[in-house]
């Protein structure tokens, strides 16, 4: 790479970034793709064209970009965790799991990602684990409405009824819909039914 490229590189970057704040999105893309093209060192471009691909649910083209970006920057623990969402938006949520550790390991106090791994855990069974996660995140943010309400899930999913509904009365009190949280826990009762 000649020094003549980087400055060019980051132009198309810095077209890519105002283009983004914008909200014109097609032009954006073609930004940071140009920028890769000069530079394929340039992680943020890699991590700002994987949010583009996000919003139009392109996850398994949003997940190589992050991938890229992580290798070249495996101390970003933002691209970890939009990975680890893309991981959970197709169904993988293993890999999703072993993201947000990542996100935990290096963002401990990030309530985000105890709440996102918690569900992860939820959608595998794995109560227990998905009750921690959802607690820690409560802990750490105690005004977390969606984590009381995915708690209270999980708590009616483990048969402890009356923890369940303190969550989901605190879930509403923080503003989390009655009507679609309790049409959630009735589902969650169906199918603990032989």
């Amino acid at each position: 790479m000649t020094d003549s490229i980087q400055p060019e590189a980051q132009a198309h970057f810095s077209r890519g970034m105002d283009a983004f704040k914008e909200g014109r999105l097609p032009q954006a893309l073609e930004a940071f793709s140009h920028a890769l093209e000069l530079d394929p060192a340039m992680a943020p471009a890699y991590f700002n064209r994987a949010a583009i691909l996000i919003q139009h649910s392109y996850y398994d083209q949003a997940i190589k970009d992050l991938s890229k970006a992580i290798e070249l920057r495996p101390d970003q623990s933002e691209a970890y965790f939009i990975r680890g969402n893309a991981y959970a938006e197709i169904g993988d949520f293993g890999n999703a799991i072993e993201d947000y550790n990542q996100t935990a390991r290096l963002s401990p106090s990030d309530s985000e990602v105890f709440y996102e791994r918690g569900s992860a855990y939820g959608q595998l069974g794995q109560l227990e684990r998905s009750l921690a996660d959802l607690s820690h995140a409560i802990w750490l943010q105690p005004g977390y409405a969606f984590a009381y309400a995915n708690r209270a899930l999980a708590h009616t999913l483990m048969g402890a009824e009356a923890n369940a509904k303190a969550d989901a009365e605190q879930a509403v009190a923080l503003g989390v819909e009655r009507v679609e949280l309790e049409q959630r826990l009735r589902e969650a009762r169906a199918s603990l039914q032989p």
